[in-house]
């Protein structure tokens, strides 16, 4: 076995079906979580971007979004244009109840989590987006 890691865009390596069905077993799309994985390890630059062991990492950074999403928040690695704060600050008004930009966000994040939406907060959704 080698000693000298390699970066994910050079051993070719690719969630195989037992690393896709970890994924789901924590929860997690494994398309998406792919995406999210396979664009910080090609961006990340230095010595810590090559490893030995890919299935290994893919299980840690699955672990981890795991824990991250039990606690409410996004992984430290994910960017989404649903994290960036709207821009209308007014907000918008549903069943008597103005919803901030700030709750906007925290409704697309609990959407995003696959949480429920109670019917105003899924209105609210759909009127901030137009």
């Amino acid at each position: 076995m080698s000693t000298k890691g390699t970066r994910l865009e050079n051993s070719g390596w690719t969630p195989c079906d037992k690393a896709r069905a970890f994924a789901t077993e924590c929860g997690l799309d494994p398309d998406e979580i792919w995406a999210d994985f396979q664009d910080y390890w090609t961006a990340k630059a230095g010595a810590n971007a090559s490893k030995l062991d890919w299935l290994a990492t893919w299980r840690n950074w699955c672990r981890r979004n795991k824990q991250s999403r039990a606690r409410g928040i996004s992984s430290r690695f994910e960017t989404r244009n649903s994290d960036r704060l709207p821009t209308n600050p007014e907000g918008v008004w549903v069943g008597g109840r103005r919803f901030t930009a700030f709750e906007i966000i925290g409704l697309r994040r609990k959407q995003s989590l696959r949480q429920p939406l109670d019917p105003d907060e899924q209105r609210a959704l759909e009127a901030w987006n137009g």
